[in-house]
Order: structure tokens, then C-alpha cells, then sequence
């Protein structure tokens, strides 16, 4: 018995199983041939009953698209007065009993009208934008004063010993601002409530200021203190903006810049009497000067589709701007020392850009 189940077995593994005919194995796929007789070997989009095997859904993670290219160009309006510390021309002194007293005066600012334009763009695919701004201010202010009934005028610009009283005072200044302005920006938060954009950049100034003083009456007759400041330089400044949407249109933004600029300071300092006649001081002076610079604007801006208004109020502040001289007695006549003083703009600014 076993040499014949060993036969089976033998007799099996040379043959193989038998042919299934009710499952026959799975033919071969065949190619459909195209009209020029080759094969197809892509599935005809034409054909709908090839489509079952297709993705119903997409995908959880598809590429980001790129951002929009931007273009802004704006126009501001300033509504600015300019101060300088350190500017009193007179002491108002109620009697005459030579003791010093009273008020000091300085030369009231007026308001005065200036504006900005500039624009930046932002390319398609960056992701930080580029641009530049020019600032335009010019001021002029006057002021009369006249010595009490039964005072007088003390004279707080001129040489101690010479000219220090007077009847009558009158102060005259003239303010330029030019600032060029290069930015790079990127706006690193918009959550469509809150956007918040940080920038940095270069800004090249050419800051003048003159001023003229003249007494009369007592010890003066048409005495004269002139001084002249101009200030070139280039320095980097850093800032940030921020905007919060209250409703569908309305907004309120905050914008602040800081840096130091670094340049040229050139200062001339002339004390006359006798409508200049008779000379009594005439310096000049340059040095090289840091100065830092701070800016603050805050405000509300109304939005309707790519035009907007901004209105708000603005202060800027350069620290040790300016130089004073001063001579501090009459014994060491040539003895004089200078003195930074900062000097400030603030007011209104109106605000109105266009997004493209």
C-alpha cells in the first residue's frame, strides 16, 4: 500500500492539477486600438465608464497660492508747528528796580501747512515691498513784545555787559524740512481685524533754521542777534504700523519710526547794534551730529474698496538737533559754550491712498 500512495503522489507532482473549467484564469488585458491601427495606451477621457476609478476628493494639502502683487500711492496733507527749546529772546520784567523778573518769552509757533507723497510696491512673489516717501515743511513766525507801563525789557540773547534792557523786542524764524525717505516693509500679521506691518529703512534730512532778534529803546538802538542752523544727514530708522477694523468701513491705525540721523551741523551766531553798524559777536561753527529722531501718528481711516482716508494727530521730536550759543559773562569776553536743544513738530495730518 504505501509503494502505491508513494506512485500517487509521484504521478501528481509531474502532471499538475487538473484544469479548473469553471474558473478559468483571468485573460490578458487588450490594448484598443486607435484608428491608425497603433495601440492606446492612455484611457480615453471621451470614455465616462473609465472614470469610476477616479478621486472623488481633494486632497488635504495643496500648494499655497502666490500672493498678489501691490501698489500703494499715497498724499498726506500737515497741518505742523515747529519748537525749539531753548529759543527765549526776553524777560518782561513788571518794574524797574533792577531785579531781574517776570516771564521769559519764547516765540509762539504758529501752524503751518506741509505735505508727504510717496508710494511702495510689493511684487508677486515677495513677500516684503519696497518704497519711498518725500516730506516737504516751511515755516515762518513772528511776535511783537513791548516793555510794561513802568517796566522794561530784558534782553536774554546778547553779550551780559552790553546791550540788557530794552523797550521794545521783536523775534523772526524760518523753519525748512526736507526728508528723504527709503523703506522696506512686511507685513507679519492680518487676521482681517488686526493687520500689523514693520518696516525699516533710510532717511536722508536737510533741516534749516534761522531766526532774527532785534531790541530797541534803553541800552539798545536797533541791536540785532542773528543765528543761522542747517543740518545734512543720513541715518537708518525702523517702524511699525498697526490698523484694527471696527466695522465694515472704519479702522483705527497707530503708526511710530525711530532712528538717529547722522550728519552735518553748521550753526552762525552774529550780535550787532546800531542796525549792525557795531559788531559785538560773530561765530561759526560746524560738527559732525548724531541725532535721534522719534515720530508718533495716531488716528482713525475711513476704507471703501482700494481708496482710503486717513485723518490724525502726529509728533515728531529731534533730539539735539540744534546748538544754542551763549556767552556766560563779560569778564572772559571770548568765552562761549553751545548747547543741543531738540526740536519738535506736531499737528494734523490728512492722509489719502490708493491700493492697487
Amino acid at each position: 500500500m504505501t509503494r502505491i500512495f508513494d506512485a500517487a503522489v509521484l504521478l501528481s507532482v509531474l502532471v499538475g492539477p487538473a484544469p479548473d473549467h469553471e474558473n478559468p484564469p483571468p485573460a490578458a488585458p487588450v490594448q484598443e486600438a486607435t484608428p491608425s491601427g497603433m495601440p492606446q495606451l492612455l484611457p480615453d477621457p471621451t470614455n465616462h465608464s473609465l472614470s469610476n476609478d477616479r478621486p472623488k476628493a481633494l486632497p488635504d494639502a495643496l500648494p499655497e497660492p502666490r500672493p498678489a502683487g501691490v501698489i500703494v500711492l499715497y498724499s498726506e496733507y500737515h497741518l505742523f508747528r515747529a519748537s525749539r527749546a531753548g529759543t527765549e529772546y526776553v524777560l518782561i520784567d513788571d518794574n524797574t528796580d533792577s531785579v531781574p523778573e517776570g516771564t521769559l518769552r519764547t516765540l509762539a509757533s504758529d501752524f503751518h501747512s506741509g505735505f508727504r507723497v510717496g508710494g511702495r510696491v510689493r511684487p508677486g512673489r515677495w513677500n516684503w515691498d519696497i518704497g519711498g516717501a518725500y516730506t516737504y515743511f516751511r515755516g515762518r513766525d513772528t511776535e511783537l513784545v513791548v516793555a510794561p507801563s513802568g517796566g522794561l525789557l530784558y534782553a536774554t540773547l546778547t553779550r551780559p555787559g552790553l546791550i540788557e534792557t530794552a523797550e521794545v523786542a521783536s523775534s523772526f524764524a524760518r523753519w525748512a524740512w526736507d526728508l528723504y525717505d527709503l523703506e522696506f516693509g512686511s507685513e507679519f500679521a492680518n487676521t482681517g481685524t488686526t493687520r500689523l506691518r514693520a518696516h525699516f529703512g533710510v532717511r536722508i534730512a536737510d533741516v534749516g533754521h534761522a531766526s532774527t532778534t532785534l531790541y530797541d529803546g534803553r541800552d539798545a538802538n536797533l541791536a540785532r542777534v542773528a543765528t543761522g542752523q542747517k543740518f545734512v544727514g543720513a541715518g537708518p530708522l525702523v517702524g511699525a504700523e498697526a490698523e484694527w477694523r471696527l466695522g465694515r468701513f472704519l479702522q483705527l491705525f497707530a503708526q511710530a519710526r525711530g532712528g538717529t540721523v547722522v550728519g552735518l551741523l553748521e550753526t552762525s551766531w552774529r550780535e550787532s547794534n546800531f542796525d549792525d553798524q557795531i559788531v559785538h559777536a560773530d561765530v561759526w561753527l560746524a560738527r559732525q551730529q548724531a541725532v535721534p529722531v522719534a515720530e508718533l501718528f495716531l488716528g482713525g481711516s475711513l476704507q471703501v474698496r482700494r481708496i482710503s482716508f486717513h485723518a490724525g494727530y502726529g509728533v515728531a521730536t529731534w533730539f539735539r538737533l540744534f546748538q544754542s550759543v551763549d556767552f556766560p559773562d563779560d569778564l572772559n569776553e571770548g568765552k562761549a559754550s553751545t548747547q543741543a536743544t531738540p526740536t519738535s513738530l506736531d499737528g494734523f495730518m490728512l492722509r489719502l491712498a490708493f491700493r492697487f
